[in-house]
């Protein structure tokens, strides 16, 4: 325990146990939104900085996200390791360690350095926000994590000796903290509750807090045009399609969700679904009402603690900020819930935690401590091995929530990708038959029912697709391609010719029609085609690809 005492010893001891309790993840593979935004990402693969710095997170998807230092992150990333995913895991472990070494600073600045130490192991062992490390795009939680605890840092050395060099920098880590990660405002938050409750007014660090907020915000804005995401899926978060009332009536739930799943991070599970935090429609029910009573009750025992020590506003302004922005009391935030979304609470809950440890008697600090640690690691290893790959991850998934039609279309995805169709489909079948206008499910089942050679099955999955989203591009296509395989070869050709009227740029169904059309013994109706949308793209390399495998063809 004197060890803890030490700076350099205390440094050393954390990142040892963040490098021990996450290690085993670096031999992990790809997993959920991480084939999205790293290996399904040309900005990533080909460090297209402008479309980085001018783009939403998801690439103008319409998504509201804004998150450039987290995607530039991920492309310096793949200059490093290409598409070898132990770098990205490496990357997030690395930068975790530098999150839990500056806890332990700041919280020794503040206080002393064995509370910092405590602090800082209990953060990087916290099993509850752990996705946020195991999974490689939860770095947009660390990196505004580090960004904001170096506001922190910053502001601490500036409020005691000054310089405006010092407080240029904690108005940049404000605002790169919020470009790495929206709930980064809430060390924006806690450092302006904490000079308002230390100085009775807003001063310097206030004001840089509240500029910085204002500055992130309007960049956004200027780069894509929007604050809130233009669309959210029901499975995504199914209070966007409710009252107001009762969004905000259901976030004192996982507001109180939350908090529990930190103190108690069991079960762990990446699952976000109405089935895995169920709704309900009337304000008078024990599931809404009692959740209220507590967080009232907690804000109020909070206020208390604030007025005696203004040194708690600050992390309790960051952790309550955390939550409060993702809790849909707010606003409507693009999932109901997430285990990553703890990331930066917990760092105000882990110095709270080292504060009362801070007060036990010397045998039940050393105890205490060990057995922690111990059951910390424990629970990280199952974490590590449950995110090893996407059928791992998702089976984790169904087991613990079988009702969980979002996880029994990813393992259905990851069974596919593996090449067992027959299972894939089954899975697909469950999430359907859980969430009926689950269309992607729909969609991915007919296209593995393809794959096992059932292709009227596989067109009357597509007919569906098309019936409940008529502009679903990709299963028009599909089901064009069936009819013209097997016998309805007018419609669809008709469907075909239609689809490229609608989408003249789109190169895979001309592709199509183009082979369709020499079969069918129509080479120059084919080539007039092609020579058509060379007038307007005469430098795109695909078409010319096409024209020569046009001129390639024998004559008839």
């Amino acid at each position: 325990m004197s060890g803890l005492n030490t700076p350099l010893w205390g440094y050393i001891i954390v990142v040892a146990a963040v490098v021990v309790a996450y290690g085993p993840a670096l031999d992990n593979e790809f997993t959920y939104d991480d084939r999205g935004l790293v290996l399904g990402d040309q900005r990533v693969s080909e460090a297209d900085w402008r479309s980085i710095v001018g783009q939403s997170y998801w690439g103008d998807a319409g998504d509201g996200l804004y998150r450039p230092l987290t995607t530039a992150s991920l492309a310096l990333n793949w200059g490093l390791g290409k598409d070898q995913p132990w770098s990205y895991h490496l990357i997030n472990m690395l930068l975790h360690a530098l999150a839990a070494g500056m806890v332990v600073y700041a919280v020794s600045l503040l206080y002393e350095m064995r509370m910092g130490v405590v602090a800082g192991l209990l953060f990087a062992l916290q099993p509850g926000p752990s996705e946020a490390v195991f999974s490689i795009v939860g770095r947009a939680e660390i990196l505004a994590c580090c960004l904001g605890l170096g506001a922190i840092i910053c502001g601490l050395s500036a409020r005691e000796k000054g310089g405006l060099w010092r407080w240029g920098c904690v108005f940049g880590c404000l605002v790169g903290s919020m470009l790495a990660k929206e709930n980064g405002m809430a060390f924006a938050a806690g450092l302006l509750v904490w000079e308002m409750a230390a100085e009775r007014r807003i001063r310097t660090m206030g004001a840089i807090a509240l500029a910085a907020m204002v500055c992130a915000v309007g960049v956004k804005w200027w780069a894509i045009g929007m604050l809130v995401p233009a669309g959210i899926g029901y499975l995504d978060n199914p209070l966007a399609y409710g009252t107001d009332a009762m969004r905000f009536a259901h976030g004192f739930g996982l507001l109180a969700r939350a908090l529990v799943k930190m103190i108690f991070p069991w079960p762990l599970v990446a699952d976000y679904s109405p089935q895995q935090i169920p709704l309900y429609n009337q304000w008078w029910t024990g599931e809404i009402v009692w959740p209220l009573v507590f967080v009232v009750h907690l804000a109020a025992c909070t206020m208390v603690l604030m007025r005696n020590e203004a040194r708690w506003c600050l992390w309790l302004g960051i952790s309550a900020g955390a939550m409060l922005a993702t809790s849909n009391i707010l606003v409507t935030t693009g999932t109901i819930f997430a285990e990553r979304l703890l990331y930066i609470p917990a760092a105000g809950l882990s110095v709270a935690l080292a504060w009362c440890w801070g007060k036990m008697a010397e045998c039940q600090r050393r105890v205490g401590l060990a057995i922690w640690m111990i059951v910390a690691m424990g629970m990280l290893w199952d974490r590590a091995a449950a995110w090893r790959d996407d059928q791992a991850l998702f089976k984790s998934v169904v087991d613990k929530h079988p009702l969980s039609a979002r996880g029994h279309y990813g393992l259905g995805l990851a069974l596919q990708r593996q090449g067992d169709a027959p299972r894939a489909i089954a899975s697909y079948k469950r999430a359907t038959a859980l969430y009926p206008r689950y269309l992607e499910a729909e969609y991915n089942r007919a296209a593995a029912l393809v794959e096992v050679g059932d292709f009227r099955a596989a067109a009357e999955g597509y007919r569906r697709v098309v019936e409940l989203r008529p502009n679903h591009i990709n299963a028009r296509h599909a089901l064009a391609l069936l009819e013209l395989e097997f016998g309805a070869v007018e419609r669809g050709e008709a469907q075909l010719r239609k689809l490229h009227r609608e989408r003249e740029r789109d190169v895979g169904i001309l592709r199509s029609l183009v082979d369709f059309l020499l079969r069918s013994g129509r080479s120059a109706e084919a080539r007039d085609l092609v020579a058509e949308r060379l007038e307007a793209d005469g430098q795109n390399s695909q078409l010319r690809e096409i024209l020569a495998l046009i001129n390639a063809q024998p004559p008839p």
